[in-house]
């Protein structure tokens, strides 16, 4: 196409020579050319393109088109030969004026041809703009589905994670429910065996002081009870002794009486036989002596007087020692009912205390019942604990088969993706030799235009040349004009022929080209619908799958916090029976203390009973004989003392 170009380019446009074939032979050949022309261009007619190798094809038109022109080149070459038109024939000049018919409808049909491929072109563009355009869409779709693949798998780790999270809190809490448990149980063990210990070792304290104020308590009743024999005995020994002494006063007084009587009767008297008879009744017992001399009488006046002198001093002395005996026997009964208050007040005390004691042992027993309950409460609320956490890891367990599920059906949307992305790049590689195609075609078409329009200028440079060739030979026209208009006519013909298959051709190639399109658009049309749904289906899917498990999340959370919130609580219970615990051992330690101190208190008035013991002894060994009716109530005094301390006992063990 340049060599012509370049040809026609070098033919001056003001000279009269023209190359020209002869007549004869120019008819024949040209018939010929063309026929073979048409023939080869029917043998070597562009197959239909495809999309799938359009550059391929276009270098093959191309190819195709250079060597017919390259041929049609070397036959015009061949045939044309430099000629004036001036010297032309009619015949000559006819076949040169149908020649240039030819190349100008030709000229027109390429015209045609190309506003017809520019048209085409113009389309063309257009649809790899829409495409470009849907591409771009399909690209963001792709673009955005791959963000929200993202999206949701990061939701996914997250939820994965935070279900990971979930299920080693609910084993943490598990573990510190078992451990909370543990402690529990081991705190009641310990509960159990210090109050066990403690009620043991309080019962034992309490059973041998117990034992001990009884023994004491008893001792000190034998004590007592003997003292209280011992000084009945000496103050019915001293009864006896002064009653005899009385008795033996008074029978020598009235034995002195009637010996003074009778002294005196026999002093008057002097008989011998009533000397006689006393001096036999002394002899058998009754007298005072051998009577030796007369100064007996002045003897036994003597004797009365002093016997009566020391019997009003005995009186004096039973008179003060009776005084001194009432009043260390009130000083006795004081220090008895003195101690004897302080044994009731140390009794009620006891008394009191062991009230305590027991209040303290039932409030132990009902803290223990409280805290057993709450205990069996804490098991029973493990138990359901643990069998909401088997359930929750049951749905763990479902939840993460449910994920796997997902994350396979993830995987398979994302191969389809990972598809639809090379099928993308394939369409745009596509579409870029498509453009390739488009951009040589219109670098074709500008080339051919340019031709175009020099050889639109060569052709109106010649009608000149040929307007006057006929203003010159227009009276030697008539003879060689039917020739020239029959040529004429059949090179139109021709030509005609030639314009009308290259126009079917490209028709047909234009047909295929739209039918192409049109199927590769629907494709991709169709391809964009099923992407379209299926990420719709894949959203849907993810958006039902992520509201499902924060369903099963809200739950687990809240089930959660309930674990925790019951944690606190058994905590705050344990930390109260702990505060318990610790109070009952403060009142066990307080009554410890008590109980150590009456202890000590007994045993300090054990330690100083002997010295009263001693000193109301000392002031018993003291006290003379008591005259006869205090000795009755004295008797009397220490029956009712036996029968308190007889009592006394029973009530000291009872308490």
């Amino acid at each position: 196409m340049d060599s012509h170009k370049k040809i026609i380019e070098d033919q001056p446009s003001t000279s009269t020579h023209f190359p020209l074939r002869p007549t004869s032979s120019s008819s024949s050949s040209e018939s010929g050319l063309s026929q073979e022309g048409s023939r080869r261009r029917r043998k070597q007619a562009p197959r239909p393109l495809t999309i799938n190798d359009p550059l391929k094809k276009k270098r093959k038109i191309e190819e195709e088109e250079e060597k017919e022109e390259n041929r049609e080149e070397e036959s015009g070459d061949e045939e044309e030969e430099e000629i004036d038109v001036s010297k032309m024939t009619m015949a000559e000049f006819g076949q040169y004026a149908a020649r240039l018919n030819a190349k100008q409808k030709k000229i027109d049909s390429e015209k045609r041809k190309m506003r017809k491929m520019l048209e085409k072109t113009k389309e063309i563009e257009e649809k790899n703009k829409r495409l470009e355009e849907e591409l771009n869409q399909i690209k963001e779709e792709l673009q955005k589905e791959k963000n929200e693949k993202k999206t949701a798998k990061m939701i996914n780790e997250s939820l994965k994670k935070i279900k990971d999270e979930k299920i080693v809190e609910n084993r943490k809490l598990i573990e510190e429910n078992r451990r909370l448990k543990q402690d529990m149980e081991n705190k009641s063990r310990e509960v159990k065996e210090a109050k066990l210990k403690m009620e043991s070792d309080l019962k034992d304290q309490l059973e041998k002081e117990k034992a001990k104020l009884e023994g004491a308590i008893r001792a000190q009743m034998l004590q007592e009870k003997e003292q209280a024999l011992n000084a009945e005995k000496a103050t019915m020994k001293l009864a006896n002794k002064a009653y005899l002494e009385e008795k033996t006063k008074e029978l020598k007084g009235n034995a002195e009486k009637n010996y003074n009587e009778k002294a005196i009767e026999l002093g008057k008297a002097f008989k011998k036989s009533e000397i006689d008879e006393f001096r036999k009744n002394k002899k058998a017992g009754g007298g005072f002596g051998e009577i030796e001399d007369r100064g007996f009488l002045k003897k036994s006046y003597d004797k009365a007087e002093d016997l009566s002198s020391q019997l009003a001093a005995a009186r004096r002395e039973t008179k003060n020692a009776k005084e001194s005996l009432e009043a260390a026997w009130s000083s006795i009964d004081g220090l008895t009912n003195e101690v004897q208050e302080k044994q009731n007040a140390f009794e009620a005390q006891l008394k009191e205390k062991t009230d305590q004691l027991e209040s303290c042992k039932a409030d132990l027993e009902k803290e223990k019942a409280d805290t057993k309950e709450k205990l069996e409460k804490a098991e029973a609320e493990k138990k359901a604990l643990e069998a909401e956490n088997e359930k929750l890891t049951l749905e763990g367990a479902e939840t993460a088969k449910k994920l796997e599920e997902q994350g396979q059906e993830l995987n398979s949307a994302r191969i389809k993706n990972e598809e639809l992305v090379e099928e993308n790049g394939r369409l745009q590689e596509e579409l870029r030799i498509q453009n390739l195609a488009v951009e040589a075609q219109n670098a074709s078409l500008q080339e051919a235009q340019a031709t175009i329009a020099s050889q639109t200028q060569q052709i109106d440079e010649l009608r000149r040349e040929l307007e006057d060739a006929r203003a010159r030979a227009c009276l030697g026209i008539s003879a060689g004009s039917r020739e020239a208009h029959q040529t004429l006519e059949s090179r139109t013909s021709e030509a005609t022929q030639r314009a009308e298959t290259a126009e079917r051709e490209a028709e047909s190639l234009k047909n295929q080209l739209i039918l192409k399109e049109t199927a590769h658009q629907d494709a991709m049309e169709k391809k964009t619908r099923d992407n379209e749904e299926e990420m719709k289906k894949a959203k849907k899917s993810l958006n039902d799958d992520i509201a499902r498990l924060q369903n099963r999340v809200e739950p687990v959370e809240r089930r959660n916090k309930e674990l925790e919130e019951e944690n606190r609580r058994l905590k705050t219970m344990l930390m109260e029976t702990e505060g318990k615990l610790e109070r009952c051992e403060g009142k066990l330690a307080g009554l410890e203390t008590k109980c150590k101190f009456w202890r000590n208190e007994l045993i300090q008035r054990d330690n100083e009973r002997p010295y009263f013991e001693d000193e109301k002894r000392k002031s018993l060994e003291q006290l003379p004989a008591p005259p006869s009716d205090y000795s009755t109530e004295k008797k009397r005094e220490n029956r009712r003392r036996d029968d308190e301390d007889d009592q006394g006992p029973s009530s000291s063990a009872v308490c």
